[in-house]
């Protein structure tokens, strides 16, 4: 998330057409990376029940801040004249994320995970 939060950022500060576009698609690359460790600390942290609880939350919340940013961008840019202020709220945004992702990852986990069963992934060549 560092990197799309650094490459949004230089797409907010850019004149360059091209050079905007290519920091976007950098910063979109380096959000995206970070989906599924997202994803994994509620299916890894939680089990049984809890986890479906867990995710349709983290689906809750997503659907949400889908609404609220895209609002938020549009009152942003109304009120400022320009999208400047709203892709620094989205740096901030992901600073703040990559903080508080920063701070579970040094913990130590409960969960130990299970072994997957014998002979899904074989080490050596196959045999017959």
């Amino acid at each position: 998330m560092t990197v799309g939060a650094l490459a949004l950022l230089a797409a907010t500060f850019t004149a360059s057409g091209p050079l905007v576009g290519a920091a976007v698609c950098i910063s979109v690359a380096g959000v995206y990376t970070a989906m599924p460790q997202f994803w994994q600390i509620v299916t890894v942290g939680l089990s049984g029940a809890a986890t479906a609880s867990g995710l349709a939350l983290v689906i809750s919340v997503g659907n949400v801040s889908g609404f609220v940013g895209s609002y938020l961008t549009g009152a942003i840019r109304a009120a400022a004249g320009s999208y400047t202020g709203a892709l620094l709220l989205n740096v901030a945004l992901l600073l703040v994320g990559l903080a508080v992702g920063g701070s579970r990852a040094g913990g130590s986990s409960t969960v130990t995970p299970e072994p997957g069963p014998v002979g899904m992934f074989p080490s050596g060549p196959a045999t017959r």
